[in-house]
């Protein structure tokens, strides 16, 4: 019985990890794309559209746990950056029970590809 206890403790502590993580996963993978969406709207959209950006990055992170706090979304150099609190990875954030993540999205807008060769129309 002591046995079973004590495997029991090892086994739910190893699942609880896991689920932790995957949820901090889940968070990374949305403001992932949250700032790929802003940039895209950056880059596409009008100049200087830096209101709708903002707001598609606020519409994004609503499918986020309740307690995900928006920090930053703005264009930082070439690319567009969030960085949003996270109420996962209590265990590696110290007493605060938060944690910071960053996500980075590129602003390029790429050139007019000729059409030449394999590209030219038919």
């Amino acid at each position: 019985m002591v046995e079973t206890i004590i495997a029991l403790t090892i086994v739910m502590l190893i699942v609880m990890g896991l689920i932790h993580l995957s949820m901090l996963a889940a968070t990374r993978h949305v403001l992932n794309f949250a700032a790929f969406s802003a940039a895209r709207a950056s880059v596409y959209g009008a100049a200087g559209d830096q209101q709708r950006s903002n707001s598609l990055v606020q519409t994004i992170i609503r499918v986020l746990p309740r307690g995900t706090q928006l920090a930053q979304a703005f264009p930082q150099g070439g690319n567009y950056r969030v960085v949003a609190w996270s109420p996962f990875a209590y265990p590696f954030s110290g007493t605060t029970g938060r944690t910071l993540v960053t996500s980075l999205a590129p602003m390029y807008q790429q050139p007019t590809i000729e059409e030449a060769g394999d590209n030219a129309s038919r």
